[in-house]
């Protein structure tokens, strides 16, 4: 088979099927583990020209000391010697510098109730600094210990109307996550 092995910047997160379209018109599947992302090929030929990869991942929470991505491609290989990215299999292998991470809002929020296992209900408005395009993203991040959820309701000011979408994990530990 054919495969993309893409290595991403230090602490971004590919989900394991991380084929952000579903179904892809050039690309079968893909397979996410931490910054690492190997994609299968659909065709049995990747054609010249300009491609485009649309991978599903969680950004870190701020811009990585090594800020670099790594894209290769492999033919005739199975996809755990894809994985592996061992020299001899790789065809051909391209770096480009990641892109930087800007955080314009840090709260802190403290409960008024110092209690365990009560709920408290807190209202946040957001308002970005920087221009959303449609589809564009607004990812924000919870300590440990503290939940985000779109229920009751987020209300998503923009035309057209956005999304949301919650994961009941958190990188606090791992990752420093500060905000």
């Amino acid at each position: 088979g054919i495969f993309l092995r893409v290595s991403a910047v230090e602490g971004l997160e590919f989900d394991g099927g991380c084929l952000a379209a579903v179904p892809d018109p050039d690309y079968a599947s893909c397979s996410g583990d931490a910054r690492l992302a190997v994609v299968r090929v659909r065709t049995a030929i990747l054609p010249s020209g300009d491609h485009r990869l649309a991978l599903a991942a969680r950004n870190p929470p701020w811009t990585p000391a090594w800020n670099w991505w790594t894209l290769e491609s492999f033919v005739g290989v199975t996809v755990e010697e894809a994985r592996q990215g061992l020299f001899e299999h790789i065809r051909q292998r391209g770096r480009a510098t990641g892109y930087v991470i800007e955080q314009q809002l840090q709260v802190q929020i403290l409960p008024a109730i110092p209690e365990i296992s009560i709920n408290t209900r807190i209202f946040v408005w957001m308002r970005p600094s920087a221009y959303v395009e449609s589809l564009g993203y607004v990812e924000v991040h919870a300590s440990q210990g503290f939940e985000i959820s779109c229920l009751p309701s987020i209300l998503l000011v923009s035309v057209p109307p956005g999304r949301c979408n919650s994961y009941l994990a958190t990188s606090a530990v791992d990752l420093r996550d500060l905000h």
